[in-house]
């Protein structure tokens, strides 16, 4: 090789752990009001009852995970990177990702570089262990409207599934110029996320309410919950100014004019 190559490893071990517990009793208790129509009030504080025996949760998971980077120049003016990174989750299993760089220097004063990477993303404790229950207003009538862990039976009846892990694939292609001192990079850039993860929206509707009730889950005024339920792309451009001056006894000066612009 014309250069030496640089090599970077690396190792993580990770532990996470959420926790979730009852507040107090007051909060979230049915105190024995009745409405003036003769049904039962909503129980607990209004707007936003406390979190209950049945939301509290305290759950735990770690993964472990290894880099490897390689960089060097395969000829004097093509400079190129690969990194490769492995883990593996407690709860979830194992993923790969992966990116691969290059830039070439066409003169001192001009060089293209481009990169591809994927990315991936676990679902987190909170997305998966989360659960409340706030009240809502439907026609006059108070509603509490619970939200759901993924794999609650109530969820699961409604249509939910396991979540999954959100994928990624990035490009990227950019130019460096160079006139004297001033320097100017511009990158567009491109990133594509399947699989991200929202809140459902809040299914409040009589038949909801019904059917959940036909399968067994009384007092649930309605319900949302975590999906796998949005793709995205995101494309933009990245433009950086620098110009250094050197202003003598009073030291150097960096001046930077940054833009960007994405949909």
């Amino acid at each position: 090789l014309p250069a030496p190559l640089n090599v970077a490893v690396g190792a993580e071990v990770r532990y996470e752990n959420y926790e979730l517990f009852a507040g107090e009793p007051d909060s979230y208790r049915y105190g024995g009001q009745v409405l003036a129509n003769g049904t039962p009030a909503a129980a607990g504080a209004q707007v936003f009852p406390g979190y209950t025996p049945d939301n509290a949760i305290d759950q735990g998971r770690h993964s472990t995970g290894a880099f490897v980077d390689l960089e060097t120049r395969l000829t004097s003016k093509l400079l190129a990177s690969f990194a490769a990174r492995a883990e593996r989750y407690s709860d979830f299993g194992s993923n790969v990702t992966g990116k691969a760089a290059a830039r070439y220097d066409f003169t001192p004063a001009f060089a293209l570089r481009g990169s591809v990477q994927n990315g991936f993303r676990a679902p987190s404790p909170q997305q998966q262990f989360y659960t409340s229950t706030s009240m809502t207003f439907i026609d006059g009538v108070a509603y509490n409207i619970a939200t759901f862990r993924p794999n609650d039976a109530a969820a699961v009846a409604l249509g939910a599934k396991p979540l999954d892990a959100e994928k990624s694939v990035n490009f990227s292609l950019g130019a460096v110029l160079r006139f004297g001192d001033l320097s100017i990079t511009a990158d567009a850039y491109r990133i594509n996320i399947d699989n991200r993860i929202v809140l459902s929206e809040n299914m409040t509707s009589a038949a909801v309410r019904n059917y959940l009730a036909s399968q067994g889950f009384t007092g649930v005024g309605g319900a949302r919950f975590f999906i796998n339920g949005v793709d995205t792309n995101t494309k933009g451009l990245d433009v950086v100014l620098n110009l250094p001056w050197k202003s003598g006894a009073a030291g150097r000066f960096d001046f930077t004019l940054a833009g960007n612009y994405n949909q």
